[in-house]
């Protein structure tokens, strides 16, 4: 099952609005730039042949396995 752009935006969204209610650590411009980060080696393994959904699953392991 693939994951739409705008699914993929509405969790980050709401990923961010978790962060910022938590008060983290990151500052905004810290957010942004892990969030470009991460989008592009999204759109990354998406273009070496990986579903949307795939490279999402690895991406929210290797973050909870940090």
């Amino acid at each position: 099952m693939k994951i739409t752009k705008r699914q993929l935006r509405r969790i980050i969204k709401e990923e961010k609005a978790k962060l910022v209610s938590e008060a983290s650590l990151l500052d905004l411009d810290d957010y942004k730039m892990l969030e470009d980060t991460v989008l592009g080696a999204i759109e990354n393994l998406v273009r070496s042949g990986y579903t949307r959904e795939d490279a999402v699953q690895a991406l929210q392991t290797i973050a909870m396995d940090a």
